[in-house]
């Protein structure tokens, strides 16, 4: 980090030019498109994975909203 200002630390530029290079890089991105899931991630596929544990007509997912119109 090159400065702080106001509580703030600002990159330099060719910190941010080194970043843009690496993240640029095919192999970095599918090194990290391919990495191992992440622990939130297994969770919560896991959670989408599991059935409902409430009445499926009680959920208002599958209804659409009706709004008051702001007009009177």
């Amino acid at each position: 980090m090159a400065t702080l200002q106001g509580g703030f630390s600002c990159l330099m530029q060719s910190e941010l030019d080194d970043q843009v290079r690496l993240l640029s890089d095919p192999d970095v991105q599918f090194a990290y498109v391919n990495r191992p899931a992440d622990r939130i991630d297994l969770d919560v596929n896991l959670a989408a994975a599991e059935p409902s544990r409430s009445s499926r007509s009680a959920c208002s997912i599958d209804r659409p909203r009706r709004f008051p119109s702001a007009a009177p």
